[in-house]
C-alpha cells in the first residue's frame, strides 16, 4: 500500500512467490502488466440466495505511510470483495 508496483519487475515477482501466490497468477501478472483481482465468486461455488464474498482482511503489515492511490484501490475492491457471507 505504500507505493505502485510494476507487475513486471523481478521485485514484484519476487513478493509474488514469496507470499505463495498460484504460478499461473503470477504469468498472468507478468504477461499482461497488471495486478488482477477476483471481485464476484467463481460462478460454481455460489449457492443461489447466500452472500458471497471472495476474500477476507488478515491484517496490515508494516508501517510505511500508504500511498493515495492504493489507498483509493482498496476502497474499490474492499467494497466489492469483503461481504458478510461466507467465502465462496
Amino acid at each position: 500500500m505504500s507505493r505502485e508496483w510494476n507487475p513486471r519487475e523481478d521485485e514484484s515477482q519476487t513478493v509474488l512467490e514469496t507470499l505463495g501466490c498460484d504460478h499461473l497468477f503470477q504469468h498472468l501478472c507478468m504477461s499482461q502488466g497488471t495486478f488482477r483481482a477476483r471481485l464476484e465468486p467463481k460462478p460454481w461455488r455460489v449457492v443461489a440466495g447466500q452472500i458471497h464474498r471472495v476474500c477476507h482482511y488478515l491484517g496490515t503489515f508494516g508501517t510505511a505511510p500508504e500511498n493515495s492511490t492504493s489507498i483509493a484501490i482498496r476502497a474499490i475492491h474492499d467494497t466489492w470483495c469483503l461481504g458478510n457471507g461466507s467465502l465462496a
